[in-house]
């Protein structure tokens, strides 16, 4: 069921589905939102998640010659994808999946098509294996893993991952414009800031994905 009563109707132009959304909930909200003006609905699905981040940095960056750098994130378990929501945003650059076990088929041809030469992998050999790492490596594709910034060897949570995430070199926290900018946060402006989120489900993060990704704000779980 897709629920629409928050949504502003002269916000709307058009809606993209992400993967098997059902279609008779795309009919359901194309009536409701779309009462007063046509909404425009596409969709990006690939045969499983693995494809569809594939089919969705395509969908993104398809005008750029090449991928060069892309961020990988285990497609089983949510927390270290959503924390790297605020890289992407940094590097202005797609996150893709893979199966932790190996490097999945999708994933693979994905990084051949954008001439990948670069992956940031996030999380540790628990969370992606040393055999994804060796496959990406044969592919001619360098690796760096982001995941034990804080020195947590070998008992590495979620959490850490994200703080490695957070302060990785290079990154800068993106800055609040004020209580009275558009994105409705109140702390003065030009101060630094991040979101925080609960890490032990994935909604609230997820929702604050575009806002990580666009204000370069670090995602703190």
């Amino acid at each position: 069921h897709i629920r629409t009563k928050r949504i502003s109707r002269p916000a709307l132009a058009g809606v993209v589905a992400v993967g098997l959304v059902a279609t008779g909930g795309l009919a359901a909200l194309a009536e409701t939102v779309s009462a007063s003006a046509p909404l425009a609905i596409g969709r990006i699905a690939g045969a499983n998640r693995y494809a569809t981040a594939v089919d969705i940095a395509r969908a993104t960056f398809g005008g750029r010659a090449s991928l060069a750098t892309v961020i990988l994130a285990t497609g089983t378990n949510y927390p270290d994808a959503l924390t790297a929501s605020y890289l992407a945003g940094q590097m202005r650059t797609a996150i893709l999946l893979t199966d932790p076990g190996s490097l999945s088929s999708a994933t693979r041809a994905g990084l051949a098509t954008f001439g990948t030469k670069a992956v940031d992998l996030i999380g540790g050999p628990s969370a992606i294996s040393n055999s994804v790492v060796s496959s990406l490596v044969g592919m001619g594709i360098s690796v760096k893993r982001i995941f034990n910034q804080d020195g947590c060897n070998g008992s590495c949570s979620r959490y850490d991952t994200m703080a490695s995430v957070d302060t990785l070199p290079g990154t800068t926290p993106g800055t609040s414009t004020g209580p009275n900018s558009q994105n409705g946060l109140v702390s003065a402006p030009g101060q630094r800031t991040a979101i925080l989120a609960t890490g032990a489900n994935f909604p609230d993060a997820l929702a604050a994905g575009p806002l990580a990704v666009a204000d370069h704000f670090p995602i703190i779980l």
